[in-house]
């Protein structure tokens, strides 16, 4: 699936980048990636000595986190050299 944004690579000649810390929150504000609904489901002991994996919940949330964290990161970038970097570096001309 293409998203039509184009990844811009960090360079020595940029002196700042942008980064975001994103979550998902409910209707009322409380954070749920991680908390408020089941993400793991424990097997405890056993023959192979117990362990945790993913809901099936747990795993959608992920995979979707990542892609708009990754979308996020890119459209961030887009704008900064556009916005900030593209006039800043004309100061320096």
């Amino acid at each position: 699936m293409s998203s039509g944004i184009t990844v811009m690579t960090q360079s020595k000649e940029d002196p700042f980048f942008i980064r975001l810390k994103i979550w998902f929150e409910d209707g009322s504000g409380e954070v749920i990636f991680g908390l408020g609904r089941q993400l793991l489901t424990r097997n405890i002991g056993g023959a192979s000595g117990g362990g945790s994996q993913l809901t099936p919940f747990a795993k959608i949330l992920l995979e979707s986190f990542r892609d708009i964290h990754r979308r996020i990161t890119m459209a961030s970038d887009r704008l900064y050299q556009q916005e900030i970097f593209s006039k800043i570096s004309q100061t320096d001309q």
